[in-house]
């Protein structure tokens, strides 16, 4: 059986099998579910929030982890500890130091290259 749209009958039978409001919401207008299946169907365990942020926060911005890299770490099998307190890798490519960002870029780059270091002015 479809319906268009939720009644607070139906929010309390999700409610009955653990499923917020917002949850059901957003299955049946933004994903398109059939109301029955939104208010009935569990949550996928990998999507449900666990609250590892919030207990590794601060070690993990100690240890320059963004939430973003946090959650990334942790979807690809890393532990909450691994995850908090390994470092992020540095970037890619060869750094330039700062007294050579005003010498032209081929300059700059020979000079890396012959491992010379030239003042910038």
């Amino acid at each position: 059986m479809y319906q268009d749209f939720l009644t607070e009958e139906d929010y309390r039978i999700a409610d009955e099998n653990g499923l917020n409001r917002l949850l059901v919401y957003r299955r049946v207008n933004e994903c398109g579910w059939e109301v029955e299946r939104a208010i009935t169907e569990e949550v996928n365990e990998k999507h449900r929030p666990t609250g590892a942020w919030e207990r590794w926060k601060r070690i993990a911005e100690e240890n320059g982890v963004s939430h973003q890299l946090f959650r990334t770490r942790l979807s690809r099998g890393k532990t909450e500890e691994e995850a908090a307190f390994e470092p992020p890798r540095k970037p890619r490519g060869r750094a330039i130091a700062k007294d050579v960002l005003d010498i032209p870029y081929l300059t700059a780059r020979r000079a890396m290259d012959c491992g010379v270091m030239m003042n910038a002015r």
